[in-house]
């Protein structure tokens, strides 16, 4: 696999599956922009990404709830790259609220603002980009919006929509043929290799008259879950019709790291310093707002 000279956009690729997929692009050749909110675990991902391919990567630090900031993330990558070839919208918080909390409706915006306002606004930036490179999208997308926990319903209800987003998306830019057998037969060794090592128990749907390749685990490991429809077009004849691969690993050798436990803690530690850092920002804007209006002593 080889993205050499593709330009690649990752959103929240400061930690996580975003630096992970970050890093993984620049391994394989691409030239990565880097998206995220803290310079300095961007700037340290950024060094990563470049100890790995011998190249330097665009950083940007943006808040891609901010539609502005958001639209500059795609002018500012193809100013300097000249192109786009993918797009990762990657970008997601989390927290633990329910409908009785009074600060609900709030929380509501904010999360719907990064999980799901961002993604539309980036991707429509950047699809005049991508439809000329004949490009790719993907989205991050989470099993909460097919089955919300408790206490989340506001992040499920973006990763819902996030997944809304992405089937109209697709029946608006169909491809407009189905796929071959060696394409389907790339999928099957994918799905059988080891970098296949965290997808078990899952019914993969290979939608073939879209611009989208949708892994839909439904049970196991595995915690991404994007659902399509197939379109009904009179389509170009391939030698397959869009399938369901059912696949089920018996035994895979995982790394700790991987498997770690403490990972998801891990990640709400960090949405909980982020929140810190927000209202610690917001709090010394109001001190020198104070000061300038009253004066001190």
């Amino acid at each position: 696999m080889s993205f050499k000279d593709k330009v690649v956009v990752v959103t929240g690729s400061s930690s996580g599956i975003g630096a992970a997929t970050a890093k993984a692009f620049a391994k394989e050749g691409a030239k990565v922009a880097l998206v995220g909110r803290r310079a300095e675990r961007l700037k340290q991902v950024e060094r990563e990404c470049e100890i790995l391919s011998g190249a330097s990567h665009l950083t940007l630090v943006a808040d891609v709830s901010k539609d502005d900031e958001a639209r500059a993330i795609i002018s500012k990558t193809v100013e300097r790259y000249g192109r786009l070839d993918v797009l990762v919208n990657n970008a997601g918080i989390v927290s633990v609220k329910t409908i009785l909390d009074p600060d609900y409706v709030t929380e509501f915006d904010r999360i719907m603002g990064t999980n799901l306002r961002a993604a539309v606004v980036v991707t429509n930036a950047a699809l005049p980009h991508l439809v000329k490179t004949k490009g790719n999208i993907v989205n991050v997308s989470s099993i909460a919006g097919t089955s919300p926990t408790a206490m989340c319903s506001h992040y499920a209800a973006s990763k819902a929509g996030l997944d809304h987003f992405r089937e109209e998306a697709g029946k608006s830019l169909p491809l407009g043929f189905i796929s071959k057998s060696e394409e389907v037969a790339d999928l099957i060794l994918y799905l059988a290799s080891e970098k296949a090592k965290s997808i078990t128990g899952s019914t993969n749907s290979y939608l073939s008259n879209q611009n989208f390749l949708i892994l839909s685990n439904d049970n196991g490991r595995g915690g991404f879950s994007n659902r399509g429809q197939h379109q009904e077009h009179q389509l170009e004849q391939r030698a397959y019709a869009p399938c369901d691969l059912n696949f089920l690993a018996l035994y895979r050798d995982f790394d700790e790291e991987t498997t770690d436990s403490s990972s998801f803690e891990e990640f709400m530690n960090l949405q909980q310093e982020e929140r810190v850092e927000e209202e610690e920002i917001k709090q010394d804007m109001t001190d020198e707002v104070d000061v300038e209006e009253y004066g001190s002593d």
